[in-house]
């Protein structure tokens, strides 16, 4: 989901991999075509909300490509349905220390980034299954996070957090 020029799609097909890149941006999408290396549909948040992407997948992943509040919500909402049975949903986004430049922390949305997160997943039906913040040697900050969720199950343990 917001595949962009595709890069992500080129490597993961050039695995064998077989993977199909969404993004709600016409020009981005033929770029990723005439580039080659995979499948590749134009749709917004919106569109997939609505339930107009037919396909589901073992992995739905989003790369740096959630921002704005009720647009993602939306989204969001629609994920337990793209996985099949058993899948994942991984979000990569920046990491809200490093979103937030000279202001203070706090949680919610903010212009260029995401946060507020877990009431958002909650809503959405999506069970946080693992939290990883990675650290860049250069900084020793994290300046991502990526959520890994699936599909809300009440009996799920409480996700590792590295």
């Amino acid at each position: 989901m917001g595949c962009g020029e595709g890069w992500l799609v080129r490597e993961l097909a050039g695995r064998g991999i077989d993977v199909l890149g969404v993004d709600a941006v016409p020009g981005r999408v033929e770029a990723a075509r005439e580039t080659g290396g995979g499948r590749f549909a134009t749709m917004d948040h919106a569109g997939v909300a609505a339930g107009d992407l037919d396909a589901q997948a073992d992995t739905v992943v989003c790369n740096f490509s959630l921002f704005c509040g009720a647009p993602v919500e939306h989204l969001l909402a629609a994920m337990p349905r793209l996985p099949v049975p058993g899948g994942a949903v991984v979000i990569q986004t920046p990491h809200p220390w490093s979103a937030v430049g000279d202001e203070d922390y706090r949680d919610g949305w903010r212009a260029g980034s995401w946060a507020g997160w877990r009431r958002i997943f909650l809503a959405a039906g999506l069970t946080l299954r693992e939290v990883v913040e990675p650290l860049p040697p250069q900084t020793g900050r994290p300046a991502s996070i990526l959520f890994t969720l699936a599909i809300d199950d009440p009996a799920a343990p409480a996700p590792p957090h590295r």
